[in-house]
């Protein structure tokens, strides 16, 4: 009996292994599918809306793989501080405080994240409204909108707080 739980709980490792690093393998592919020549290339990915008309038409976003490592811990820093914001202002909101009152307590976090963007959009301004995409340490890939962060820092900007 204890030697067939034993191998019964060897094979339910294996299964959830074989899962876990499917998922790995499959961001690999991704990476090894784009393009080699340089340290960036772009791709076509899924549809998304086209904004810049009325129509619902959609239009195929680039993605650019990012594969010099300097790079990809630029778009890390990011990360990092845009956490950094969210954590401080979703633990005043959790104390009662609306979005806009706690993005305004936190300031000073909302300017790190807004700083941190606009460095790293001049230094790539390729990434400029682009999405990009690279493999972090573990092997798993990671996608970064940088619309979404431009549309953030559009709402600090406009961000009404009393001095």
């Amino acid at each position: 009996m204890k030697l067939f739980v034993t191998l019964s709980l060897i094979l339910l490792g294996s299964v959830y292994a074989h899962c876990a690093f499917a998922d790995v393998k499959a961001a690999d592919d991704v990476a090894t599918d784009a393009p080699a020549q340089g340290e960036t290339s772009t791709a076509k990915e899924a549809l998304v809306p086209n904004e810049t008309d009325d129509t619902q038409a959609l239009v195929e976003p680039n993605v650019i793989y990012v594969k010099d490592y300097a790079k990809t811990l630029e778009i890390q820093a990011l990360a990092a501080t845009r956490n950094t914001m969210d954590d401080a202002v979703k633990r005043c909101m959790k104390q009662g405080g609306t979005n806009a009152v706690c993005l305004c307590e936190h300031i000073t976090e909302s300017q790190d994240y807004q700083s941190t963007l606009k460095a790293t959009l001049t230094n790539h301004p390729e990434w400029i409204g682009q999405t990009t995409n690279y493999i972090d340490d573990q092997g798993v890939g990671i996608t970064i909108s940088f619309i979404g962060h431009q549309r953030q820092s559009e709402m600090l900007d406009n961000l009404q707080c009393s001095e």
